[in-house]
């Protein structure tokens, strides 16, 4: 993971107080990796030492497989190309996740910017994942789509069903937990954005 506080660096709606970037961590990119690996040595086997891949058997052995190796390898590249990147400017809150279109994820999550004007309440938070269920919807690990505009954005966890991020309230009723490796320094610079706002 890549974290930088990038003060004094210009973005796109103005100066940059707050930048930090986030993978899925090794364990979570292994998991389709070696399920592609296991599917491919298997075809292989088969193709190699089975029943001739174009007879009846050899078909009906090696086409599912052969189909299943299609679909992950797709997923082991989207594994190793997502990207959550969060920063605060003079504008806001902004948050993407990359890559923008090619991703399982919907729209309304992948680009999402919030004005500070229009965070009501932030605080530093722990998510669990087994228990937490405000935020159970449409998910790609910890990134996480739920009902009545709940959004997760958790790509490294902090222990096995845990992470800890910033939990945020917007005045539209959405509600957002970030997750974050410096969660208090993301939620110092809101605060300080926001007062020297009012």
């Amino acid at each position: 993971m890549t974290a930088t506080g990038a003060l004094g660096t210009e973005g796109r709606a103005g100066r940059s107080y707050f930048h930090e970037e986030q993978n899925f961590p090794l364990w979570i990119k292994a998991i389709p990796l070696l399920t592609a690996t296991v599917l491919g040595a298997a075809m292989g086997r088969v193709w190699l030492m089975g029943p001739p891949p174009l007879s009846r058997v050899g078909l009906v052995i090696s086409a599912p497989l052969a189909l299943l190796f299609v679909v992950h390898v797709p997923l082991v590249v989207l594994h190793f190309q997502t990207k959550l990147v969060v920063a605060v400017d003079s504008g806001g809150l902004r948050i993407r996740v990359y890559p923008l279109r090619w991703n399982m994820l919907p729209s309304r999550m992948t680009q999402k910017d919030v004005a500070l004007s229009n965070i009501v309440h932030w605080k530093v938070s722990s998510y669990n994942s087994l228990t937490d269920t405000e935020f159970w919807g449409w998910h790609f690990w910890g990134l996480s789509a739920a009902k009545n505009g709940r959004f997760l954005y958790i790509m490294r966890p902090s222990g096995p069903v845990t992470a800890r991020g910033v939990e945020l309230q917007v005045a539209s009723g959405e509600k957002l937990i970030i997750g974050s490796k410096r969660p208090a320094e993301l939620v110092d610079f809101i605060t300080r954005l926001k007062g020297a706002d009012s």
